[in-house]
């Protein structure tokens, strides 16, 4: 820079004394540049007191104001490190500023997507309950969901506002609307009656078709009823026939049974028991 000598890296720069801050008008203005952190060159800064600080506008000539004295100064006028520390000041207080900003913008992001995540995550959980047929945990996963759905969009509609809305982000979340989901990982209806009355009330206590009614509000066909019943009656029939041939042998008894009977016996008996567990499912 013209008119600045320097005898090692840290020492202080010194420079012939020009009007006002010393060194020529161009020195005089990134020095400016510099201390403040504004950009002298541009309005409104260029128009600063032109007529007190010559060179300071661009409209005077770099090579106009040349009113070198014969004795040096040094550049950071009395005081000598003050210039590096108002530099420290300054970049201290520029990285708390980004500090402040960097926790500034995490709390807004949590505020403005905190609900949006939510929304997700429950999304994913409920597939997953349908995926893996845990079908007396869909519908507790399903009203999480809705809930998410009201988090996200506001309180306003009905739940069954909600409850649409929620159908619908889920067919766009994952691709395929919740019931061909529940219907293609869930077994059927003959074959979960099969299973509810078969295992003792061990299996889930309800169907995909059963969530489906529940999720849509719409009841459960006829087709639907009659297949599961079927299924109870199945299974009650073959408990029935299994104990007609099982226990006189443990009993010893030297008379077996009639197996039509006890088979008839069983299926009314297994569609009882289905119908006593549906009061609970």
């Amino acid at each position: 820079m013209t008119g600045f000598y320097m005898d090692s890296m840290y020492s202080l720069p010194y420079m012939p004394m020009t009007y006002p801050l010393g060194g020529d008008s161009y020195s005089n203005q990134v020095f400016l540049n510099d201390m403040t952190g504004f950009n002298l060159f541009t309005p409104p800064f260029n128009s600063f007191m032109p007529g007190m600080f010559p060179g300071m506008s661009m409209n005077d000539s770099l090579f106009n104001y040349n009113y070198s004295m014969p004795y040096s100064m040094p550049y950071c006028m009395p005081g000598g490190n003050t210039y590096y520390q108002n530099m420290e000041k300054y970049y201290e207080n520029m990285m708390n500023s980004q500090i402040s900003y960097q926790q500034k913008t995490r709390e807004a992001d949590i505020t403005l997507n905190a609900a949006q995540r939510s929304l997700r995550q429950n999304g994913k959980n409920l597939r997953s309950k349908i995926v893996t047929d845990e079908q007396d945990q869909v519908m507790t996963a399903f009203n999480k969901y809705v809930e998410s759905v009201q988090e996200y969009y506001g309180d306003k509609g009905s739940y069954d506002d909600l409850k649409n809305t929620a159908l619908d982000t889920y067919e766009q979340q994952f691709g395929k609307d919740i019931q061909t989901e529940l219907r293609e990982n869930g077994c059927d209806s003959y074959l979960h009656g099969l299973k509810k009355v078969g295992t003792l009330g061990l299996a889930s206590k309800r169907s995909a078709e059963d969530n489906i009614a529940l999720i849509t509000g719409q009841p459960k066909g006829k087709s639907e009823k009659y297949k599961e019943w079927a299924g109870n009656a199945t299974a009650g029939a073959g408990l029935g026939l299994l104990g007609g041939l099982t226990v006189p042998k443990l009993l010893k008894s030297a008379k077996s049974p009639k197996l039509l009977p006890v088979v008839l016996i069983g299926a009314a008996a297994g569609w009882v028991y289905g119908r006593v567990l549906d009061l609970f499912s």
